[in-house]
């Protein structure tokens, strides 16, 4: 490729981390659609402020390089809003607004590859950088958007390589791959997937595959060697903390076997394939061009009629791309390639992410990138065809300005929740009150960074999230799960502590089991709430401005 496309990819970085950054100062959000990096938040400020230096076993690389590129952004860029102690969270939102505008640069790079006008390579990078599970990661403070650009990297080096150029695009693309299994461990399988694929239908470069691997394993060992020793964080999960204490020596990484295949991924209450999730899977795809919504209630979804509609419209992209993709894998040679590619890590990415959680964002920007490949064949066939390409690009500007209307409408919820903890600070003092909630609610994560200042082991001791029935009691029955939940009741309230809770004994049961969704069927959900319920009675109640609180008796 010429300067000029490298230009042209400049500006496309320009324009889209603008955009990013300033959505994030805009909104005061960076939680929207999850709080997972708000909850993150604590251990990359001990790497940012050098109080602590804890890792993650699924993403060995990303609390390290964050907290240290958290220190290049002063406090005072990001104080703004309602005060916070640590403004962490906020410049983990700014690096994703960075990493995003990456990312659709290396899209746009990628697509001049294959249609060799920058119009046309510029509607692909638009289609990419307005789909809006890829606007919500660019400015929350999730942790998959640097994963996923290295991603991006490793299909443009990998189809660099295949173009004809130098074995050193190759390299790069392995190093890129190990480089996003460092980041976060669940893009790994999909693009290695990809990669054999690839590499498997390029029978005169036999040696192809081994040399990736063979780089993608020595990166892997020299981190292996070379990184620790570190104290490991084991399951980041809210509702899944470690068990063991603070007091844990520090030890060395043993193997590779640790990064490729990390504790988090062993069996727990969210992994397991289970029916209702195909339909969280739909639900996933069908907000990533339009939406962006993360619902973990199946019930919600399609009772909506706004939310049915966007994932109409998601589904259709969806179908037209993916189908793009089969055409150009059986009947287009000069896309074939990355056709194939994308095919792969679509049926590999939803594949893995059915075992998990397949309706968050972060599980399907990996995987519906094939749409955006199915957008740069059809834009490859019928580029000719002016009209097209003037259409495709208005229609992806309006569904990005679409998306971004949702999303603003949102502003301002990081200053209410702050606002929301301080209140419950003093309503529920820590100190003599255990709350039993959900264990998913936003305001719960802002409890633990802020109330407790991301401390684990005391938060666990003053939160019981009802999740945990079916995430820490692998394989119990219902009513084992609530008996198991109900002890810990009965040890707060036996140490003197007052329990109030805001479900099961709050609001709709049937509400509560369908939150369950993506843990167990809806079926199960309900005599755990039944029996729940009939452990313990409602006492006082409280309302506050995250809803009613009752106290528990027994």
């Amino acid at each position: 490729m010429g300067s000029r496309s490298w230009i042209a990819a400049g500006f496309v970085f320009l324009i889209f981390a603008s955009i990013y950054l300033v959505a994030v100062v805009e909104l005061d959000n960076t939680n929207i659609g999850t709080t997972n990096g708000l909850w993150k938040s604590p251990a990359v400020r001990g790497w940012e402020k050098g109080t602590s230096h804890k890792l993650d076993s699924g993403e060995w690389l990303y609390l390290p390089l964050y907290g240290l590129l958290c220190r290049l952004i002063p406090d005072a860029w990001v104080s703004y809003g309602t005060h916070a102690p640590a403004v962490t969270f906020r410049k983990m939102a700014l690096l994703n607004g960075l990493f995003g505008g990456v990312a659709s640069a290396v899209v746009f790079l990628l697509a001049m590859r294959f249609l060799k006008s920058l119009p046309a390579a510029g509607v692909a990078a638009l289609a990419h950088g307005c789909a809006a599970f890829v606007i919500l990661n660019g400015i929350n403070s999730e942790d998959i958007v640097p994963a996923y650009t290295f991603f991006l990297l490793t299909a443009l080096c990998l189809f660099a390589f295949l173009d004809g150029e130098r074995v050193g695009y190759l390299l790069g693309a392995s190093l890129c791959c190990a480089m996003l299994t460092l980041l976060h461990w669940t893009l790994m399988i999909p693009a290695l997937a990809g990669v054999i694929a690839v590499g498997l239908l390029v029978r005169r470069r036999v040696w192809m595959l081994p040399l990736f691997f063979g780089v993608f394993l020595v990166v892997l060992k020299l981190f292996a060697l070379g990184f620790g020793p570190w104290k490991t964080s084991g399951d980041w999960a809210l509702a899944a903390p470690p068990p063991w204490p603070e007091s844990t020596p520090f030890r060395r990484i043993e193997s590779i076997r640790e990064i490729v295949y990390p504790s988090k991924a062993a069996p727990n209450g969210y992994l397991g394939f289970r029916w209702n999730k195909v339909v969280s899977a739909s639900i996933g795809i069908g907000n990533y061009f339009l939406g962006g919504k993360n619902i973990a209630d199946n019930r919600v979804a399609f009772a909506d009629p706004n939310i049915v509609g966007w994932m109409r419209i998601s589904w259709l992209f969806t179908i037209v791309t993916v189908g793009a993709l089969v055409w150009a894998a059986i009947f287009r040679g000069s896309t074939r390639m990355p056709a194939v590619f994308g095919l792969v890590v679509f049926a590999m990415g939803e594949m893995e992410h059915l075992y998990s959680q397949p309706q968050d964002p972060q599980s399907q920007i990996e995987p519906m990138f094939a749409t955006i490949l199915g957008v740069i064949v059809i834009l490859e066939a019928f580029g000719r065809v002016r009209f097209l390409a003037v259409a495709l690009g208005a229609a992806f500007f309006l569904e990005g300005d679409y998306n971004a209307r949702l999303m603003m409408a949102s502003r301002g919820e990081d200053s209410r929740y702050m606002k929301q903890t301080n209140e419950l600070a003093q309503v529920f003092p820590p100190d003599d009150t255990v709350l039993v909630s959900q264990g998913w609610e936003e305001w719960n994560t802002w409890v633990f960074a802020e109330t407790f200042d991301g401390n684990r082991i005391r938060y666990v001791t003053r939160n019981i999230g009802l999740v945990n029935g079916f995430i820490q009691e692998l394989g119990a029955t219902p009513e084992q799960a609530a008996d198991s939940m109900a002890k810990k009741i009965d040890a707060a309230l036996a140490e003197g502590h007052r329990v109030v809770a805001n479900v099961v004994w709050v609001g709709s049961r049937e509400d509560f089991a369908n939150s369950l969704t993506t843990l167990a069927s809806v079926e199960d959900a309900r005599i755990y709430a039944d029996r729940l319920y009939g452990t313990f009675h409602a006492g006082r109640s409280w309302d506050t401005s995250v809803g009613r609180f009752v106290e528990l008796r027994k």
